[in-house]
């Protein structure tokens, strides 16, 4: 009787040990099943990204915000020159805010906004009227002692290149062109004291493609360019 009980007893736990074996065995199959197909996803993922890189792009977006509270959003549209009339003044404005207004502190980044808004010849001018060989430059004049203020009064609009379309095939002799009155108010830091002009500018501008360069295209996303700018002095 107890070598038959020892006898079932070992049957029992080989059964048992076998059980234990097979579980064991599943698990780290099924385990291994993972882990291969987790890999296998993880490359082919790879792979697409790979691939995909080159279709990158960046797109850049125009949020306008109309006094009614009204906002849309549209994709980046590059014309001639822009129907909405608010967007060319508010370019208009922020070119003469930046080429005219000084302040020590803010000196480089204005400089090299107003040289990426403009073309190349424009560009020289205003680099030679900055230069600090130039006894007339607002570094040399105003240095970090006085800052200098911008209040544009109006915009008068003398011409515009859309009317080339409405001219004879042949004649494309219109340009963009606006007449800006603004005043500059030279403060002094220390005393406060003031001293006001006014001015005149005549500014010739187009709209062109945004750089590619992604720093440049936040700074101007619509392609504004300045072709021709002069200022005079103007009696109040």
């Amino acid at each position: 009787m107890n070598i038959f009980k020892a006898a079932n007893y070992f049957h029992e736990a080989c059964s048992w040990a076998d059980d234990k074996y097979g579980l064991v065995s599943a698990s780290r199959e099924r385990y291994k099943v993972a882990f291969l197909l987790s890999a296998s996803l993880s490359i082919l993922l790879t792979l697409a990204l790979i691939i995909m890189m080159p279709l990158k792009s960046v797109q850049t977006l125009v949020v306008h915000h109309y006094d009614n509270g009204i906002t849309t959003v549209d994709s980046e549209k590059v014309d001639a020159s822009p129907k909405n009339r608010a967007q060319v003044e508010s370019d208009i404005v922020r070119y003469i805010q930046n080429r005219e207004a000084f302040d020590i502190s803010s000196y480089k980044p204005q400089f090299e906004l107003v040289r990426l808004l403009s073309d190349n010849a424009v560009a020289n001018q205003y680099t030679q009227e900055q230069s600090t060989h130039n006894a007339s430059s607002p570094v040399r004049k105003l240095g970090n002692k006085i800052t200098r203020r911008v209040h544009v009064y109006s915009i008068n609009f003398l011409d515009d290149e859309l009317d080339n379309q409405k001219e004879r095939k042949g004649k494309q002799d219109h340009a963009n062109l606006a007449e800006v009155v603004f005043s500059l108010k030279d403060t002094d830091k220390q005393s406060l004291r003031e001293q006001s002009q006014q001015y005149t500018a005549l500014i010739s501008w187009r709209y062109i493609a945004p750089s590619k360069l992604l720093s440049e295209r936040w700074q101007n996303f619509a392609g504004f360019e300045v072709v021709r700018y002069t200022r005079a002095e103007r009696n109040a």
